[in-house]
């Protein structure tokens, strides 16, 4: 072609690979490093938000969110906080704060809040401080902290626990420092810069972008990932391929793959993603959903010691956290119990653990009040003496309450119970004994009482169904399990998890979904809940011919359009975080929140009955 020929430079055509490449020689230095690898790992700043280099000065503005101090990957102390004016000796090493005040001026008054671990799924501070409109959150659901200041928002996405600070200058009113991708390995957590130490420059590239020859443990510092890259040199061979790492503070997919030439070992490529958004990924990455659990599990409150409460119990989102968290204290009681939620959630598996965190020696009572026949309540539940009726048993009959002496007995679905043994057992409540047909004398019973229904016992109360009093004394210690649509994320650990019990039930090897399978299953509204995703699956497992199960395998229609109980669902749960919101900006102040909502006082003290707020 006239001697005309295209040059090409590979460095230039490996940075526009939208996947980061790293290549290591055999000893795990560095020879290939290119541009999207050093954005995930947070090397390049180029693309960030610019401010120069420095170190806080006095008089500059700070604004903290912690969702654990003590906890966070800096281990900020609460003696830390009195640096801005914090000397507040009820905060307590794990828990949650919002911060803003100035550093090292004990003159100026700072603004914060801080919160029990588990209190809330979403903290919030808003205020305007010197001059500043700042407004900073942190989400449990999103698993993402927010600051704005004058309406310029930062943002950083966090697995577990996370200290994220942004520092205004006391000079020019600008922002002068932000947490990044890679602040960890910059040295950049908010415990190192409150004790003054410098800070790198962002919005421009830099020297450090340089990373060639440099080992690999001196840009990674996640020590499960190296182990990998470790074992990988040695072994000369790797299967290590989509496992989730938390490198640097970035949630990232990784691959390690060794190169040979020649059946020379050459040295390894590593390859990663970005998957901060997990959920778009989880549409066409079968082999993320392994491993959000057993990184979940990773990060299971090391610094506190905490094991992990109902493993059985499936599901890492805030809510089922919450029913986690209840149950735990459930069992260290000896309060009645009521289990609320829809069919198919779990509610008799829950009682169970319940009994078993408490005492796993005692005895366990499952009491069906729906399959008992109407006539035969009361001797099934208390029993009678030899011949106190025609037909009986001449040896008598020991009753569900005298069988669980001792230990626990679950009333699933006490909705059922007809009016007459709701008195009985209103009774049984009270005074800890009955009488069994045909007998004189009282049984006493030492008895810990769970009960579950699906039904919504305030409208059977005024049904005239239920008995308000006994509600009442049931409803001591509520746990409400949410349906599976409130929980999504959830559902991609129970594929996981039914899959995988599903292969080994079948001694086959485990079948995938694929990516439009998932998208179908996710916009599935779930009316039966778990019991139904199950048995879905079952079918689908036992139908597919193949190794992957596509959306035809599934017997589920899924409509175009919300339907009417996901948009329900939607409307209420907005309505309980705004409410919720509004009372955390009154402090708790339920008249201040009433006019803020502009709410009667009937219609909101209903709304906070309805949410449990």
């Amino acid at each position: 072609m006239n001697g005309f020929t295209i040059e090409y430079d590979p460095e230039m055509i490996i940075d526009h690979i939208d996947e980061g490449i790293i290549f290591t020689d055999k000893q795990g230095f560095i020879k290939i490093f290119n541009k999207k690898a050093k954005e995930i790992i947070g090397i390049d700043l180029s693309t960030q938000k610019s401010h120069p280099a420095g170190r806080i000065h006095q008089d500059d503005i700070v604004i903290i969110c912690d969702n654990q101090i003590g906890g966070d990957d800096g281990g900020l102390t609460v003696h830390d906080l009195e640096s801005i004016n914090i000397h507040d000796k009820k905060i307590k090493v794990g828990d949650a704060i919002i911060a803003v005040g100035v550093f090292k001026n004990p003159d100026i008054r700072s603004i914060y809040k801080f919160w029990r671990r588990l209190d809330l799924s979403y903290y919030e501070l808003k205020t305007e401080y010197l001059g500043f409109t700042i407004k900073a959150s942190i989400d449990l659901f999103e698993k993402k902290m927010v600051i704005e200041v004058n309406n310029d928002s930062y943002e950083m996405k966090f697995i577990n626990n996370l200290g994220y600070m942004v520092i205004i200058d006391k000079h020019n009113g600008s922002v002068k420092f932000y947490q990044a991708k890679g602040y960890t390995v910059r040295k950049e957590n908010i415990k190192n810069i409150l004790e003054e130490a410098s800070f790198s420059a962002k919005g421009h590239s830099n020297a450090k972008t340089n990373v060639i020859n440099m080992h690999i443990t001196e840009i990674i510092e996640d020590s499960e990932i190296i182990t990998n890259i470790n074992n990988a040199i040695q072994s000369k061979k790797s299967n290590l391929e989509f496992e989730l790492f938390d490198i640097n503070k970035t949630p990232t997919l990784c691959s390690v793959l060794p190169v040979h030439s020649n059946q020379t070992f050459q040295g390894i490529i590593i390859k990663m993603q970005d998957v901060s958004e997990i959920e778009k990924l989880l549409e066409n990455r079968n082999e993320v959903l392994k491993n959000i659990e057993k990184l979940e599990t990773r990060y299971t409150d090391v610094n506190h010691n905490d094991t992990p409460v109902l493993p059985g119990f499936i599901g890492n989102s805030i809510l089922l956290k919450e029913v986690k968290y209840l149950a735990k204290k459930a069992s260290e009681i000896n309060s009645t119990v009521l289990i609320t939620g829809e069919n198919g959630t779990g509610k008799s598996f829950l009682a169970k653990e319940i009994h078993k965190l408490g005492d796993k020696k005692t005895p366990f009572v499952h009491v069906n009040c729906s399959a008992i026949p109407y006539n035969l309540f009361e001797s099934e539940l208390f029993g009678y003496e030899r011949g106190s009726f025609t037909g009986a048993k001449s040896e008598g009959k020991i009753g569900y309450f005298e069988q669980a002496e001792g230990g626990t007995i679950f009333l699933d679905e006490i909705g059922e119970l007809p009016n007459e043994i709701q008195a009985k057992l209103l009774h049984v409540l009270q005074s800890k004994s009955f009488y069994k047909i045909g007998g004189l004398k009282p049984i006493n019973i030492s008895v810990r009482v769970i009960a579950a229904t699906n039904k919504n016992l305030e409208q059977e109360i005024e049904a005239g169904n239920f008995r308000e009093d006994l509600y009442y004394r049931i409803n001591v210690f509520p746990i409400n399990i949410p349906s599976l649509r409130e929980r999504k994320n959830d559902i991609y650990i129970f594929i996981n998890n039914i899959l995988e019990r599903l292969s080994n039930e079948y001694n086959i090897e485990q079948k995938q979904l694929s990516g439009s399978a998932f998208d179908k299953l996710i916009r599935y509204s779930w009316p039966g809940n778990v019991r139904e995703l199950e048995n879905v699956l079952e079918r689908a497992f036992n139908i597919c011919n193949t190794h992957v199960i596509q959306p035809e395998h599934l017997n589920i229609k899924v409509n175009n359009l919300m339907d009417k109980r996901l948009l329900k669902d939607a409307l209420m749960e907005t309505e309980k975080k705004f409410i919720a919101e509004t009372l955390i900006q009154c402090n708790y102040d339920k008249k201040e929140a009433m006019q803020r909502l502009d709410m009667s006082k009937t219609n909101f003290y209903e709304k906070l009955k309805l949410y449990k707020l």
